[in-house]
C-alpha cells in the first residue's frame, strides 16, 4: 500500500513540477506581451506629441502616398529642370509654391532606435520590425539628394525656403566621398 502512494506522489509532484514551469513560460510571454503592449503605447503617445506645424508656424506638408514628388522632381528623384529654372529665374512666385511644397522633415534618430529592433531592405523598400511586435513597410527608400528638390526647409532663422540645390538638403555641412577607382565596381 505505501508504494501505491509514494507511486501517487512521484505523479503528483511531477504534475506539480510540470505545471510550475507552464506557469513560468505563461509569466514569461505575458511579460513580454505587457512590455510590448507598453511599447506600443508609447510609440502612439510618441506619434500624437508630434508636431502639426514646422518651426516656421505653417501646417506640415508630408510628402505621402498622396503626394508624388514635389515641383522640381518626380516621385523617383528624376528633376523637372524646366519648372526648377523657371522658379530659378524668378519667373514663378516662390510664396505660391513654398505654401504646398512638402516640407523636408529631419530624420529622429531616437525615435528609430526607440521603436525599431530590425530592418531588411528589399530595393526601395524597408521592411522594419518594430519592438511592438508589428512590422511596417516603407516604400520610397532608394531616394537621392535629387529627391528632396522642390521640398521647403526651414533655416536657422525660422523662415522658409525652397531646397533647390543638392547642397541645400545636408546644409553647408563638408561632405566626404569615396571616389571608386576606375574599372571596380
Amino acid at each position: 500500500m505505501a508504494s501505491v502512494y509514494a507511486k501517487l506522489m512521484r505523479d503528483i509532484n511531477t504534475k506539480i513540477a510540470e505545471c510550475e514551469e507552464e506557469k513560468k513560460k505563461l509569466t514569461e510571454e505575458l511579460t513580454v506581451t505587457l512590455t510590448m503592449k507598453q511599447n506600443y503605447d508609447f510609440f502612439v503617445r510618441c506619434l500624437l506629441a508630434l508636431p502639426d506645424q514646422n518651426k516656421a508656424g505653417r501646417r506640415l506638408n508630408i510628402n505621402g502616398i498622396h503626394v508624388q514628388g514635389s515641383l522640381f522632381a518626380d516621385y523617383d528623384g528624376k528633376g523637372k529642370e524646366e519648372e526648377r529654372k523657371q522658379y530659378l529665374e524668378g519667373s514663378l512666385n516662390p510664396e505660391d509654391y513654398l505654401a504646398d511644397a512638402p516640407d523636408f522633415l529631419p530624420f529622429d534618430k531616437s525615435m528609430f532606435l526607440t521603436f525599431f529592433s530590425r530592418g531588411v531592405v528589399r530595393k526601395d523598400v524597408v521592411e522594419y520590425t518594430t519592438n511592438f511586435g508589428v512590422r511596417v513597410e516603407c516604400p520610397g527608400c532608394g531616394r537621392n539628394l535629387n529627391s528632396f528638390l522642390g521640398f521647403r526647409k526651414v533655416t536657422e532663422d525660422g523662415n522658409l525656403e525652397m531646397i533647390t540645390e543638392n547642397w541645400q538638403v545636408n546644409g553647408r555641412q563638408i561632405q566626404y566621398r569615396r571616389k571608386r577607382k576606375s574599372g571596380t565596381r
